[in-house]
């Protein structure tokens, strides 16, 4: 959990407050992940999430953000622990889930959190103040941090902040704070604040060298980590998380080609 002078207050924006300010579209069960990793209070409002069938882009039911949290722990896809916002998140998605999207989005809303305060505040927290992104390569990351330029979290209002510099692997701002894009192959990540892998899980090797670098790195009590991507549940055995949850690709992402699903049925549906 992040320190005290990190955390936010009760009137501090939330991370959905933060997609609409920048103008991310979410699908209503995107908004449910990013409400699971952040221990928002779920709606009631019927029928806001459509649960597909897992080979067609057939609905078979409308529910609920809750009735949905309650599916999902029903078919063993859920590990929730109702004790506020948790250290650790493991999202299992399916391919084209919006991963990057939620990846971006979440890095973006960290990174503006530390950004928005004062300066007395954030001096002498940590001499690392690092958000990192990690995707499965260098391709990806730079797509990432591409998208996190689109978004600016440094130009809102709140932060009124200015990168000190910008480089290939990302901007670094007043006071050692930074926002650091990387590959699933790169090294580097202790001191993390928080830590966001976009598909760095994919592969088995991977995922066991990055666990053991954010172990390293948790041993801060202000560390945070978000696993969203494909085959999350290889890290689950590792980690023992406070939160896990598993959503397929259409649940997700509506609007999926079937053609491409039905081809490929193993990698969309978790």
């Amino acid at each position: 959990m992040p320190v005290a002078a990190l955390m936010p207050v009760a009137d501090s924006p939330t991370i959905l407050d933060y997609a609409t300010r920048i103008r991310v579209p979410l699908y209503p069960a995107q908004r449910f992940a990013l409400k699971l990793s952040y221990g928002l209070e779920l709606d009631d409002v019927p029928g806001a999430i459509r649960v597909h069938h897992p080979l067609s882009n057939t609905v078979m039911e409308s529910l609920s953000e809750r009735e949905y949290l309650d599916y999902l722990q029903r078919k063993g896809g859920a590990s929730i622990r109702p004790d506020g916002e948790p250290a650790i998140v493991i999202a299992d998605f399916g391919r084209r889930s919006g991963s990057t999207t939620l990846s971006v989005c979440i890095a973006g809303f960290e990174l503006s959190k530390m950004l928005s305060l004062p300066k007395a505040n954030r001096t002498g927290v940590l001499r690392s103040r690092h958000v990192t992104f990690i995707g499965t390569d260098k391709d990806q990351a730079k797509l990432a941090k591409a998208a996190m330029s689109s978004q600016a979290p440094w130009r809102l209002e709140d932060t009124l902040a200015q990168p000190e510099s910008d480089t290939i692997g990302g901007w670094k701002f007043p006071n050692n704070s930074q926002i650091r894009f990387k590959s699933s192959h790169s090294k580097g990540l202790i001191g993390c604040m928080s830590v966001i892998t976009d598909f760095g899980t994919f592969l088995e090797k991977d995922a066991s060298r990055i666990v053991q670098w954010l172990y390293r790195s948790a041993r801060k009590s202000d560390f945070k980590a978000f696993f969203l991507g494909k085959n999350g549940s290889v890290c689950l055995r590792r980690l023992r998380p406070s939160m896990s949850f598993r959503i397929p690709s259409w649940d997700m992402n509506p609007v999926l080609d079937e053609k491409t699903m039905r081809e490929h049925p193993a990698e969309y549906c978790v």
